[in-house]
């Protein structure tokens, strides 16, 4: 701004003038550089504190990864134990290769206790009449 008031006054600008201007100038490239430099050294420090926790950040990342696949493998295990269970459970109840499984033999049991009690029926019903007459015959004759 000065410069352009001793143009305007004498036409050019004086080389005292431009000598302060550049002084000036300089200062304030000066001033920009160390700005600079101190905006730089923050923005160092901040990415190496972002630098850590991203480290910070990847080794708990490994850490959990670790942990998960070690809750796969025993939830993998789990399951096929539980399969395999559930196969012997299959076998035992159900028969396989021809043999009969707990519900055919509790079905044919339940079936052998319902004809066993018709049997007892008859064979007592079989008795009451037997006896009967038997008595009645024997009083018959007296």
């Amino acid at each position: 701004d000065n410069c352009r008031y001793d143009q305007v006054k004498s036409g050019k600008p004086t080389n005292e003038r431009l000598d302060s201007r550049l002084d000036d100038l300089v200062a304030r490239l000066n001033r920009a550089e160390e700005r600079h430099d101190t905006v730089q050294q923050v923005a160092f420090e901040k990415l190496d504190v972002i630098e850590r926790f991203v480290s910070q950040v990847d080794s708990h990342l490994s850490c959990v990864a670790t942990q998960l696949e070690k809750d796969y493998a025993n939830m993998h295990e789990s399951l096929e134990k539980l399969y395999q269970f559930h196969a012997a459970h299959d076998r035992v109840l159900n028969g396989r290769n021809g043999q009969d499984g707990l519900l055919i033999r509790t079905d044919r049991v339940e079936q052998y206790v319902a004809s066993s009690r018709w049997m007892i029926r008859a064979v007592v019903a079989a008795t009451i009449t037997l006896v009967a007459t038997t008595v009645a015959g024997w009083m018959a004759t007296q």
